[in-house]
């Protein structure tokens, strides 16, 4: 299995923080109210990406995110884009993160991060945005989200959950294509970071996506990684009940992985946590290492581990807004002694290890001054 950062010195790679807080809250650009998110800035304000960017690297980041997490036909048409200019701008975000990393290389006399393509769920282009319920209309899940009454992720029957699943796979096929089929941008790429997936059917159609993305020669393969959202600890992932209580990742990390359902299509080359509060990835990270220990033998082939929890913030729905929380250490501090209880296992692992919502620049440049990179 290749590995996500392809550099055998390295066990341990640091990724940014949170890009659209990081606009919002340290760049003055107001993209939370906005379908497009930390896309938004790409036509208004694409200095204010390129010093976001720039902002993370000089903090340590050895791997920057695209401003494209939230980019879909969907949310550019909310956002009055027709579907032309919304390509654009989509390869455009991509040659920002390119333009900051080649600035930061020339600077640092030949240092060079890696640019990761990220990508969310389909959630993330509904409104409101559905990462942490997973409440997708049909054909894409059973039931469209009510703001009041009964939610529902679960289909009764398998064949409905098969055409989900194929639904799932067309939309991220078709958002990947507006990058692999422009040269350019594809090159430009390092890695792919599907990001806060809440399902498991979303796992799956990602790696039928990715199979037919990758089919013959046409597009080159790219490293990949799922990183899957945990709120309050726990999945919403509906198969998830199926499994043992106490564990909280083994249906999607069957998805990503396992063989049962999937007839030969790829499997990513790390998983992870994303958009999750500290205090629940230490257990979450040991269920996914229990998981490598059984089923990766050869250690050459084990998938990379990537974790980026949130800050000390806790997005409160009824004021649309973050609420900070009170904690003893710094987020960093926190967060380093979680990983330094993960890398003191014997076995040989990569990380790729950063931050999500709301963790500033002053904070991954404190993690990586902690961890020593």
């Amino acid at each position: 299995m290749d590995t996500l950062i392809d550099d055998v010195r390295r066990s341990l790679v640091l990724l940014d923080g949170g890009l659209g807080t990081a606009l919002e809250n340290e760049l003055g650009n107001t993209v939370s109210q906005s379908a497009l998110w930390s896309a938004q800035p790409i036509a208004e304000s694409p200095d204010a990406i390129l010093e976001a960017h720039q902002a993370f690297l000089d903090s340590g980041a050895g791997v920057i995110s695209t401003s494209t997490y939230q980019c879909s036909s969907a949310t550019f048409e909310r956002s009055g884009y027709n579907d032309v200019d919304a390509r654009k701008l989509m390869r455009k975000a991509v040659a920002l993160a390119k333009e900051a990393v080649h600035t930061h290389q020339m600077s640092r006399k030949g240092i060079r991060a890696a640019v990761a393509l990220s990508l969310g769920p389909f959630g993330a282009t509904l409104c409101p945005t559905q990462e942490f319920g997973g409440f997708y209309p049909p054909p894409y899940g059973p039931k469209e989200f009510v703001q009041d009454g009964e939610n529902n992720n679960a289909f009764p029957d398998v064949a409905d959950d098969q055409q989900a699943i194929h639904a799932l796979a067309n939309f991220h096929y078709d958002r990947l294509s507006v990058f692999a089929l422009h040269k350019e941008t594809w090159d430009a790429i390092d890695c792919i970071a599907f990001e806060t997936i809440p399902l498991s059917r979303e796992i799956i159609a990602i790696r039928y996506a990715i199979a037919w993305l990758f089919k013959g020669e046409s597009v080159a393969g790219k490293p990949w990684w799922i990183s899957c959202v945990f709120p309050e600890g726990t999945s919403p992932d509906p198969t998830q009940a199926a499994h043992r209580p106490e564990c909280k990742v083994a249906s999607l990390l069957e998805a990503a992985f396992g063989e049962g359902r999937v007839e030969s299509p790829p499997v990513p080359n790390g998983f992870g946590i994303n958009c999750t509060a500290i205090k629940h990835v230490s257990k979450l990270a040991t269920e996914v290492l229990e998981y490598y220990q059984a089923n990766f033998r050869d250690e050459n082939n084990v998938p990379q581990l990537v974790l980026y929890p949130n800050g000390h913030h806790t997005f409160d729905k009824s004021i649309g807004g973050w609420k900070q929380t009170t904690d003893k250490f710094s987020w960093a501090q926190e967060f380093y002694q979680v990983l330094d209880t993960i890398m003191k296992k014997k076995r040989p692992m990569k990380l790729l290890v950063g931050g999500c919502c709301k963790v500033s620049r002053e904070e991954i440049r404190e993690l990586c001054q902690l961890l020593k990179i």
